[in-house]
Order: C-alpha cells, then sequence, then structure tokens
C-alpha cells in the first residue's frame, strides 16, 4: 500500500511540474496549448504506468513486455509529433496537419498492438506449455530414478551375483529414460509410462526373488533386457 501512494504521488507530482512548465513555455492558453499539455500528460502517464510492469516479475510476460515496449513507442512519437508541428504553427495556422499525424500515427498504433498482443499472447501460451511439459519430464524422471533406487536396494539383499550386470544394464536403460528431449517425449507420453511399468515388473520378480518364491534369476535378467530394447526403440523412435 506504501508503495501504491508513493507512486500516485511522483504520477501527480510529475504530471503537475508538466502543467507548469508548459504554463511558462506558452503565452497564452490557446488550443495549441491544451492540445500540447493533453499529450505531454499521456505521453509521461504511459511511461510511469511502465514501471510497475517492468518491476515485477509476475507482470513482466513477453506479451506485456511487447506492449509496453509499443505504448512507450507510441507516447514518444506522438509527443515529438505534437511538439515538432507547434514549433512551425502560427496563430492563424491550421490544425489540419496536426491533426491527421497524430491521427495516422494512432491508426499505425493501433494496428500494431493488435498485432503485437496477438503475438505475444501465441508466445506466451507457448512458453507455458513448454514449461508444462518440462515439469511433466522432470516428475517422470524422479519417479523414474525413486524406482531405480528401490530396485538397487532390492538386489543388493539378493544372493544372485549375476544381477550385478543386469543393474548395471538398467542404470543405463534410465539414464536413457531422463535424457530423451521433452518436444520428443510429449509426442508419445504412454511410451514413458509402459517404461515404467517394465520396471515395476523387474521390481516385483525381483522381491520374489529374495523372498524366495521362485529361484530363476534368468526371468529378472530377461525382463532388463527387454526393458533396455524398449527403450531403445522409444527413444530411436520419437
Amino acid at each position: 500500500m506504501k508503495n501504491k501512494i508513493i507512486f500516485f504521488l511522483t504520477c501527480v507530482a510529475s504530471l503537475a511540474c508538466t502543467v507548469v512548465l508548459y504554463c511558462i513555455l506558452f503565452e497564452e492558453y490557446s488550443k495549441l496549448f491544451f492540445i500540447n499539455v493533453t499529450v505531454a500528460c499521456l505521453a509521461e502517464l504511459v511511461l510511469l504506468m511502465n514501471v510497475p510492469v517492468l518491476s515485477s516479475a509476475l507482470r513482466l510476460t513477453f506479451k506485456n513486455s511487447a506492449m509496453s515496449g509499443m505504448l512507450t513507442l507510441y507516447a514518444g512519437l506522438m509527443f515529438m509529433w505534437t511538439t515538432g508541428v507547434s514549433l512551425f504553427m502560427g496563430p492563424a495556422s491550421s490544425f489540419r496537419v496536426l491533426y491527421i499525424g497524430m491521427l495516422v500515427l494512432t491508426l499505425v498504433f493501433v494496428v500494431a498492438g493488435g498485432i503485437t498482443r496477438f503475438t505475444g499472447e501465441a508466445i506466451q501460451q507457448q512458453g507455458e506449455a513448454d514449461a508444462a511439459a518440462v515439469r511433466r519430464r522432470n516428475v517422470s524422471a524422479s519417479e523414474i530414478v525413486a524406482l531405480f533406487g528401490e530396485i538397487k536396494d532390492i538386489a543388493r539383499k539378493s544372493p544372485k551375483v549375476e544381477l550385478e550386470n543386469g543393474i548395471s544394464k538398467l542404470a543405463v536403460s534410465v539414464d536413457m529414460m531422463t535424457t530423451i528431449p521433452v518436444a520428443k517425449l510429449e509426442r508419445t507420453p504412454s511410451m514413458l509410462n509402459e517404461a515404467k511399468e517394465r520396471m515395476l515388473v523387474v521390481k516385483s520378480l525381483l522381491q520374489l526373488l529374495n523372498d524366495g518364491v521362485h529361484d530363476d534369476s534368468s526371468v529378472v535378467l530377461e525382463k532388463i533386457d527387454e526393458l533396455k530394447r524398449f527403450v531403445n526403440v522409444m527413444k530411436n523412435s520419437l
């Protein structure tokens, strides 16, 4: 609240100084005087309104940044046009050239602003979609790494020495799965889920092996080899 009050007082003080400056520059309060004061105050407000946008990480999106730059350019050009034309206008001069220039600038920047807003929204939406995809990939990668850790813990408790080679192969498969580019994973996310299901099968077989339900470690090694082939196909086909 304190910052808002300070910002409001800053705006009021800046506008007041601008009005006083134009009162000093102009000898009489003519129509040209009011046009210049209005344009100058509006340009100053545009510049001041950019401060909250540019100073906030939440508001500083591509769309807001582009629109802010567009409005700043429009305000600056409008101010320079009004000031420049006013210098060459006498008491009997027509305002037609001044109005035409202001209208042309406004029309150009309305069209440019619409295009900027449209493309800015599209780029922002694409950026948000990409960020969401990265988060999903990171979550899946974390689940895969955690599952691999559980499998290693179970394998350490097994007396079967041949399982060490299988765990090494599984580690290679896990590295491949966690390094697949996000763009590829987004095409077929179900394949990564299937790979996790295959890892769960390996984990279950290892647990059964440790519990003495069966004594054939070759079944576990076969499932690990199948997973390795599946991951290779997944990485090469995406």
